[in-house]
């Protein structure tokens, strides 16, 4: 497995495996899509690895066999619908009756907090006795989600985002706001990419802009934004706004939000923290003319981010732009 990152963590790992003192239970902790997963079946390779020279070799039957979830030795378990049910527990219990190992056996939680109750109290009984030579691996990136009983029970794994020079190698060819919007998450900036392909990241910027003019905007955002889609457009509509409250917040005092000031007075370390760095300009535009305290952009902050628990997307956003109106605040 191709692990960028997580030296750390990885000799760690690799260093209690080689003296006998892996853990039986981990909890792998970390933002989404930052390798967790990647690192829990290249453990498993090291392990379990058939080539005696450097492991994992990645090559060998055991390593192919672990990549392609067809090894007799790693038992994965995956979300079905959102949600880890207790049927899926009850296979990873049979697993680990089985007789006849060599060397450890494996069970790969992913997405481990999407168990519910039935499941977590079921999964209480593989970590209250489990056999030896079995390592239960749990990711997460909402670790307390997970019952007390069960993190507790669990040596904690925490992984920290990617370096964005290290997304950069990874992802040599995607532009930069993608790169600073993945937050250091590969499989963030795959699913940034995938949206703004789709015209998401425009809309969400047209969005925010009938936000601060206190409009609902002409056409049907119920047309284009539906639950499919409607995490992305709120992901962007935050990332606007960020942009939009450094920049405010970086005018100079004297600018008075009526004229622009030449982009050298913002300093470059305001504008090493802008994510759309390719609509600076049009961004520094709309704060210079925005009539309302730089507070207000918090506001809308706050509001978008509240909406993410919304499962009705039009209503949710008529109700935001309806609020905005009634504030009395605009662009001139």
């Amino acid at each position: 497995m191709d692990v960028v990152g997580h030296f750390d963590q990885w000799n760690i790992l690799r260093q209690q495996l080689d003296r006998g003192r892996l853990a039986q239970c981990l909890l792998f902790a970390g933002p989404e899509g930052i390798g967790k997963r990647l690192m829990a079946l290249k453990l498993a390779q090291y392990a379990l690895c058939e080539d005696g020279g450097i492991r994992p070799c990645g090559g060998c039957g055991s390593c192919l066999r672990i990549k392609n979830n067809e090894s007799e030795s790693v038992f994965q378990v995956n979300p079905i619908e959102q949600q880890i049910r207790v049927d899926q527990v009850r296979q990873v219990l049979h697993f680990l009756e089985l007789k006849g190992f060599r060397k450890l056996r494996f069970v790969v939680v992913d997405q481990a907090d999407a168990m519910n109750i039935q499941a977590a109290n079921a999964f209480l009984k593989a970590l209250e006795e489990p056999p030896e030579g079995t390592c239960v691996i749990l990711i997460s990136s909402f670790p307390w989600m997970l019952p007390a009983t069960v993190r507790s029970r669990a040596v904690w794994v925490t992984f920290k985002p990617l370096k964005l020079v290290e997304i950069k190698s990874l992802f040599p060819k995607y532009p930069d706001w993608a790169v600073r919007m993945s937050q250091g998450s590969p499989g963030r900036l795959l699913t940034v990419v995938e949206s703004a392909d789709q015209g998401v990241r425009q809309k969400a910027w047209e969005l925010v802009k009938a936000m601060l003019q206190g409009r609902r905007g002409e056409e049907d955002w119920g047309a284009t934004i539906n639950k499919n889609n409607y995490q992305s457009y709120l992901s962007f509509m935050l990332f606007y706004l960020r942009d939009l409250l450094i920049l405010k917040t970086a005018l100079p005092s004297n600018s008075n939000g009526n004229s622009l000031a030449p982009r050298k007075h913002l300093g470059e370390s305001a504008h090493g923290l802008i994510y759309n760095v390719d609509q600076i300009s049009e961004m520094e535009m709309w704060v210079s003319h925005l009539t309302f305290p730089f507070n207000e952009v918090s506001y809308l902050i706050s509001w978008v981010t509240a909406l993410r628990q919304n499962v009705d997307p039009r209503l949710a956003l008529d109700g935001l732009v309806l609020a905005r109106s009634f504030q009395g605040y605009s662009v001139i």
